[in-house]
């Protein structure tokens, strides 16, 4: 279940709900009130998710449109909902809180799906990715592996979403624009054998939006340190898998969610991992929805960040500390997702 989505679509339906309630604020009744958009704000002070309906709204409802976010107020119920606060703010935005139920819900939906380990074909005419100019070796690489990463964005769409995606698809042809390989400076050959360059790491870099030209340092790609993304990425994974099998050779083990007090991640730390989790299948839709398949090595760059942020914090190997189970758990779930994001790559390893 994408957990984002549903408590978009939760707000999305209070607004509504609450736009047939405004009598008490004058405006009167058979107002075509906008479709309602909720986003995910840039500043946590903004709350987890914020509209801008009544900015939108004002002009059609004939009042102000933080008048008009004060009278939605007044006749949202968040009873039995996955928030605990809503706010008007500023010139009339609404900022929802996500409750200790959603936090929940969704570590235990993330935690229980399955991973991607495999190259999934494409449907013969479906999509095409087509260079841009002429046909360089380095271009032809970069198409075949943008093909293979894109269908298996498609596979876990149809994971996300319960069937194969076609509706996803609107477009039949990628222009992919040229890359350039270099090391030390100078242009590699890349009519050789694969195995003589990091493909991994190329796999990583050259999925970057595809309209975009991609020069590609192979000195950077294969350093093993906090200047290479796909490093960062890697080792962050790897980091977390070290820890939890380390733990599992002392007999402590990543509980089940029903064995586990997941109302102790209340950190600030843990509950930004948890938010970023759920933005796995938002972003896996939209870059299938688009074909920037740039959009997952971006991710995965800010979730390891997030889980850096999150594991400088948690201490897992305290394990007389009451809320290390849950805390287990949380880093096995983003453990996970980051070796889904990379085996969508094509990274198994």
């Amino acid at each position: 279940m994408n957990m984002m989505q549903a408590a978009r679509k939760q707000a999305i339906d209070l607004i509504s709900r609450a736009c047939e309630n405004t009598a008490d604020a004058g405006i009167p009744p058979g107002v075509a009130w906008p479709e309602p958009t909720v986003e995910i704000p840039s500043l946590p002070a903004w709350g987890d998710l914020t509209t801008p309906f009544c900015l939108a709204a004002a002009r059609r409802s004939g009042i102000p449109p933080r008048s008009l976010a004060d009278a939605l107020l007044r006749h949202i119920d968040l009873k039995d909902t996955y928030f605990t606060t809503v706010q008007a703010a500023g010139s009339g935005y609404l900022n929802f809180r996500l409750s200790d139920r959603w936090y929940a819900d969704t570590l235990i939906a993330l935690s229980s799906r399955g991973l991607i380990h495999r190259a999934v074909p494409l449907p013969d005419g479906m999509v095409s990715f087509v260079p841009v100019g002429a046909d360089t070796p380095e271009t032809l690489l970069r198409c075949r592996l943008l093909s293979r990463t894109f269908a298996n964005l498609l596979a876990r769409c149809d994971e996300i979403e319960n069937g194969w995606p076609n509706h996803y698809v609107d477009f039949s042809e990628v222009a992919v624009a040229p890359c350039l390989l270099l090391y030390n400076g100078r242009s590699v050959d890349v009519s050789g054998p694969p195995r003589s360059l990091p493909m991994d790491a190329l796999r990583f870099f050259l999925c970057a939006d595809p309209a975009a030209s991609v020069t590609v340092e192979l000195d950077l790609a294969m350093r093993e340190d906090g200047a290479n993304p796909y490093y960062c990425v890697r080792y962050t994974r790897d980091r977390i898998g070290a820890v939890l099998h380390g733990l599992a050779r002392r007999g402590f083990f990543v509980p089940s969610a029903s064995d586990t007090d997941l109302s102790a991640l209340s950190g600030g730390a843990e509950r930004a991992l948890i938010r970023h989790l759920a933005r796995f299948d938002d972003t896996v839709l939209q870059a299938a929805r688009t074909g920037h398949t740039g959009m997952l090595p971006d991710y995965l760059l800010q979730l390891a960040d997030a889980v850096r942020a999150f594991y400088e914090k948690a201490r897992l190997r305290n394990v007389d500390d009451p809320v290390v189970p849950a805390r287990l758990m949380l880093a096995d779930t983003a453990r996970r997702i980051l070796c889904d994001g990379l085996s969508i790559l094509g990274i198994i390893a």
